[in-house]
């Protein structure tokens, strides 16, 4: 299913392919990584179970970004790399089967996914990496990180639109995580890189990234480096 020209992803076009193609499972990312659109889980699982399909949805571009409450959220597979927003680095990250999926494998099938998926030989590194991540995030507090990053992407785009410069995806928060996406292509980002600033080509402009970590001040030079451009 490709995305609209805004970068969205409505659910009503989803309802139509999956009537249309009537699929066993129907995979997605919970934050598109070329746009930064967000999609509401409870509405997208809701969807999938109304027409009889596997949820199975990728967290890496939203995990210790967005908060999300994964027990009363009705989804069968979820998964996410540690590498984004936990800042965990990479080799490790986490995948769940609920349940039910569980359940229906181990009836009709005799398999014990777990046991199947489960790792023989793990690397203590990154998975240390990610277990300090993960108690860093919760000493924060996942609201606490939120607000921030919310707090830090409607001061980005209020200074972008200050000074001309065009948003292609992430204004509105309410579809948004920590990623907006800005008009520009390899020389725009040439420039930015330059001027020390990480950012990277996606979709149809530079993405840019918005974490806790992120402030004012670095919002104020990424601005003004693409006012020069």
């Amino acid at each position: 299913v490709e995305p609209l020209e805004d970068g969205s992803i409505p659910l009503l076009l989803l309802e139509e392919t999956m009537r249309r193609e009537r699929p066993q499972v129907v995979a997605i990312s919970h934050v598109q990584w070329a746009t930064g659109h967000r999609i509401d889980l409870n509405a997208f699982g809701d969807l999938c179970r109304k027409h009889g399909a596997w949820s199975l949805v990728d967290l890496t571009q939203s995990w210790c970004c967005v908060p999300m409450d994964l027990r009363n959220t009705p989804l069968d597979l979820i998964g996410a790399s540690g590498y984004k927003w936990p800042l965990a680095g990479f080799g490790n990250g986490f995948f769940h089967l609920s349940a039910a999926v569980r359940a229906e494998l181990s009836d009709q099938h005799g398999l014990d996914a777990v046991r199947v998926l489960s790792e023989g030989h793990l690397d203590p590194v990154p998975l240390a990496r990610l277990s300090d991540a993960l108690h860093r995030h919760t000493r924060m507090g996942a609201g606490a990180v939120w607000a921030r990053v919310q707090q830090t992407c409607a001061y980005a785009v209020a200074r972008f639109d200050e000074l001309g410069i065009r948003i292609l995806h992430g204004r509105e928060a309410a579809t948004r995580a920590g990623i907006i996406i800005l008009e520009g292509g390899q020389e725009r980002l040439d420039l930015l890189r330059s001027a020390g600033i990480p950012a990277q080509l996606r979709g149809a402009g530079i993405r840019i990234g918005i974490h806790f970590h992120t402030d004012e001040s670095e919002i104020d030079h990424l601005a003004t480096v693409l006012k020069r451009a």
